[in-house]
């Protein structure tokens, strides 16, 4: 799973070291790679939240109701809850 906050922390602390180390041109170029690859820009546009609150009772719901119905798709699922397709996901990977 990715860590880009991580990353970024670990990417400039060997900046730090390329430079103590007398690799100026190495760090320089670490910390644009940083700064135009490991940041996101602010979105545009931000829907408004019109998905149901996946609360850990549902959670453990659809991952109960996926492990009793493998071959049932996400999709299915998220219908089958009512909740949109990223809830299932967030319930499956265990992000609640």
């Amino acid at each position: 799973m990715s860590d880009i906050p991580k990353a970024r922390v670990r990417l400039y602390e060997l900046a730090e070291l390329l430079e103590a180390r007398r690799y100026p041109n190495a760090a320089q170029q670490l910390r644009i790679i940083i700064r135009e690859c490991l940041y996101r820009e602010k979105p545009v546009r931000k829907a408004p939240v019109t998905s149901k609150e996946l609360t850990p009772r549902m959670a453990r719901e659809i991952r109960a109701h996926a492990k009793g119905h493998p071959k049932e798709s996400m999709q299915n699922i998220a219908a089958h809850f009512g909740v949109n397709l990223g809830r299932v996901s967030e319930a499956l990977n265990r992000k609640i």
